[in-house]
């Protein structure tokens, strides 16, 4: 059996543990074979002690254990004894943080502190710790300059001014450099523009006249200057009244008008008094009603069977250029036609129309373009006309400003 305190093996019939003194239930009195007293699976007889269980008597002696006595003698810890009654730990500059093994280290506040603690009723915390006294600070006065670090510091300074000089000066120097490099270089740079300029003119005015040369040719012998307003200038122009069934041939308004009346027919008026051979021919149309006009050059209508070449313009924009052997629409023959380029359609439009007859080159210009070239050797000479032409409905052409320039 084991103590119910501290668990310590029972002596058989002991009657208290041998260790905490705990009384053990064998002097328990009553029958130790009643197994209800001490075995917990039994229930208790309900009918027996007044409905509860009887009160087992206190196995301490007066009912209450007994106070265990302390193990120190006297009742109370003996006071330890403290680490404060051996020397303080040593300490100072260059020693161990305890000093040496036996040996305290130098106090470095000058003289040995008891330690509080080792004094009988003294508190701690009513001691007054000591001050520290810091290491005393040695002065030690600055070296005396010597005359050469003077002389040194100015020689720097110099030589710093020197190459400050130096730096101001190249400055000044490369910015004037740049400077005069800029100006040649605008200088240079407006003349090269001015020249670029100059020959873009000339090379406009070469253009020019190599274009006017190739493309329209004219030479000073201007042989007919005509602003067809009368008949003033002695070029014999065809007069004669339109009437419902004829053309007619007119000066009217300061211009010259030429009409067709008849539905299949043109009208034509000749300069009688002309006869060109090679030739620049021009003259301003413009289209008052009708259909067409044009230029009639190296004709022959003295005879029964006139015969010239008819370079015609309409009002559409087209163009036709004819020769014509006589009177008769029949034996004429178209050279050319197309679109004219550059022409002003419609009524009332103003186009300058014109023709270059050199030997066997005959070309077609509206309002200096050319048209087409054509090479034909029937009329090499002859008189110079204008015309009108109904192709839909009665048509009325006005001419200005005819002009001729004999070529070579």
């Amino acid at each position: 059996m084991n103590c119910t305190s501290c668990g310590a093996k029972l002596p058989p019939g002991a009657a208290s543990c041998p260790v905490c003194g705990t009384p053990t239930p064998y002097n328990v009195s009553g029958p130790r074979n009643n197994p209800s007293q001490y075995d917990p699976t039994i229930a208790s007889y309900p009918g027996s002690y007044g409905g509860n269980p009887p009160t087992p008597p206190s196995p301490y002696p007066g009912g209450n254990p007994p106070t265990p006595s302390y193990p120190y003698t006297g009742g109370n810890p003996p006071t330890p004894s403290t680490p404060y009654n051996a020397p303080p730990p040593p300490t100072g500059y260059g020693a161990p943080p305890y000093g040496a093994a036996g040996i305290p280290a130098a106090n470095p506040y000058g003289s040995p502190v008891s330690d509080p603690y080792s004094q009988p009723g003294n508190n701690y915390a009513q001691q007054q710790q000591p001050a520290f006294s810091p290491p005393p600070v040695i002065s030690t006065p600055p070296p005396k300059k010597s005359g050469r670090g003077k002389i040194l510091v100015l020689a720097i300074i110099a030589v710093v001014v020197v190459l400050v000089a130096a730096g101001i000066i190249g400055a000044v120097a490369v910015n004037n450099n740049n400077t005069q490099h800029a100006n040649a270089t605008a200088i240079a740079q407006t003349q090269a523009q001015h020249l670029t300029a100059t020959a873009a003119v000339n090379a406009n005015k070469t253009a020019t006249a190599v274009a006017l040369t190739t493309t329209y040719p004219f030479s000073s012998n201007l042989v007919l200057n005509d602003p067809l307003t009368d008949n003033s200038k002695g070029f014999k122009w065809d007069e004669a009244a339109p009437s419902s069934t004829q053309g007619g041939c007119a000066f009217q308004g300061q211009s010259y008008h030429v009409s067709e009346p008849q539905s299949g027919f043109f009208n034509y008026c000749i300069a009688n008094s002309t006869n060109f051979s090679n030739f620049t021919y021009e003259v301003e149309m413009m289209i008052a009603k009708g259909d067409s006009g044009g230029l009639i050059f190296r004709a022959n209508t003295s005879g029964q069977n006139p015969s010239f070449y008819y370079f015609r313009l309409n009002q559409d924009g087209t163009y036709n250029f004819f020769l014509y052997v006589d009177n008769s629409g029949t034996n004429a023959r178209t050279l050319a036609h197309g679109n004219a380029t550059g022409f002003n359609t419609g009524l009332n439009q103003t186009n300058l129309i014109s023709v270059v007859a050199k030997g066997t080159t005959l070309s077609l210009y509206v309002n200096k373009q050319l048209l087409n070239t054509v090479t034909d050797s029937t009329y090499s000479s002859g008189q110079i006309g204008l015309a009108a032409d109904y192709l839909n409905g009665p048509t009325e052409v006005v001419y200005t400003n005819a002009k001729v320039w004999q070529l070579p």
